[in-house]
């Protein structure tokens, strides 16, 4: 009986692990629109984006259930994922410019959580947005799913970061410091 326990324990380990891969990000227009209107009303100028660290940095995939895995295109670090896309959604909306960089209009981001929990179905994401003055604020997204499959949880990642990106770009402090000259 040991026997045949150990021999089904080898065969679910050769089997290995299912992934599934999470889509390439997808702009928002309602994050495109709302960069827009706070260019426009003055709120916000161009910006240039620093690194994005994270408290477990380089990590690309996370485990989904007995046997599969959840993983980023081209194996993209999660914290870069979201820098990327914040960049993507910046440049979209015409205000994104290295040349901020040396008007100290540079924001930098601490990925302090990314996960999927299984017990609430929702992706429980994390990040400190840090000024080149050294002010701060954190920005929560708890993404909330109704199926809790790992195929649906691997389709709304991108949705889950389009929703973290919007709390980034109309929070107050994000606002009135990207409007303040602070060369």
């Amino acid at each position: 009986m040991m026997r045949t326990g150990g021999l089904f324990v080898a065969v679910i380990l050769l089997a290995g692990c299912e992934t599934l891969s999470v889509h390439q990000y997808s702009l928002s227009s309602e994050n495109t629109t709302a960069i827009k209107n706070a260019v426009t009303a003055g709120r916000i100028s161009s910006i240039a984006v620093g690194e994005f660290i994270a408290a477990a940095p380089g990590r690309f995939e996370m485990r989904c259930g007995m046997n599969k895995q959840i993983t980023t295109p081209h194996q993209t670090p999660f914290e870069k994922y979201i820098r990327d896309a914040f960049i993507d959604e910046l440049k979209k909306a015409g205000a994104y410019s290295l040349d901020q960089i040396e008007a100290g209009k540079v924001i930098t981001g601490y990925l302090d959580k990314f996960t999927f929990n299984s017990d609430s179905g929702s992706w429980d994401i994390e990040l400190v947005i840090t000024f080149k003055s050294g002010e701060f604020f954190t920005v929560s997204e708890s993404y909330p799913q109704e199926d809790a499959s790992c195929e649906h949880t691997a389709s709304t990642m991108v949705p889950a970061v389009q929703e973290l990106i919007h709390k980034i770009i109309t929070h107050p402090v994000f606002q009135s410091k990207m409007g303040e000259d602070e060369g």
